[in-house]
């Protein structure tokens, strides 16, 4: 029944991507996989700091608030919201993504993840609104207590057409209630190259 309603949710989101939203999303470097373990926690919420690496820009922390929600074993829902200086202006940022897992718990193998995300990119001085559709597939393992996602995803985008990347992420426990995230993704942007670490702290709710 979940697999079913999963597939209706996706259908949903490609009919909307197509026909209602404009895919013209600009800065896609806040836009990472996101992925908590339920055996660590069914609810937890944080903070990820990020920071894109090229040769254009000068390199500039930014941040963002996390949630992640496990509604049941298979189903759950991961969100994000920043804000940060554009050209002379204040954009909010955000995502909403919700993500199926196959569990398959074959040695150090756990499960495969599909992801499926909607992000906006909005600004404040202006009437510009930007959208994009987003797809992750995850495979996740554990070692002893450190879990390791490797993440291959596509940013549906009519700036950039369909951007591809890779992501590698690690999560460790530091305690009872903490959740330590690291790593970086490798976005391929037409013929740009881009890599974005990332680091973020979780509390288990």
């Amino acid at each position: 029944m979940i697999g079913a309603l999963y597939k209706k949710i996706i259908l949903v989101f490609f009919i909307i991507n197509v026909y209602i939203f404009p895919n013209t999303l600009d800065k896609q470097n806040y836009i990472l996989p996101d992925f908590i373990p339920i055996q660590e926690s069914r609810t937890s919420i944080g903070i990820k700091l990020f920071s894109s690496i090229d040769s254009e820009n000068d390199m500039s922390l930014e941040k963002s608030l996390l949630l992640t929600n496990w509604f049941t074993n298979n189903l759950y829902m991961a969100g994000s919201i920043s804000s940060m200086g554009y050209n002379n202006d204040i954009s909010l940022r955000y995502t909403a993504s919700i993500g199926y897992a196959y569990n398959i718990n074959y040695n150090k193998f756990k499960n495969i993840v599909s992801l499926l995300g909607y992000n906006r990119f909005r600004f404040n001085n202006n009437n510009l609104d930007i959208k994009n559709i987003s797809y992750n597939l995850l495979f996740n393992t554990k070692f002893k207590s450190l879990w390791m996602s490797i993440s291959l995803g596509i940013i549906d985008d009519d700036v950039y057409n369909k951007s591809e990347n890779i992501s590698i992420i690690f999560l460790k426990p530091i305690s009872s209630i903490f959740i330590l995230t690291f790593g970086c993704k490798y976005s391929i942007l037409n013929q740009e190259k881009l890599i974005t670490p990332l680091l973020s702290l979780r509390y288990k709710i």
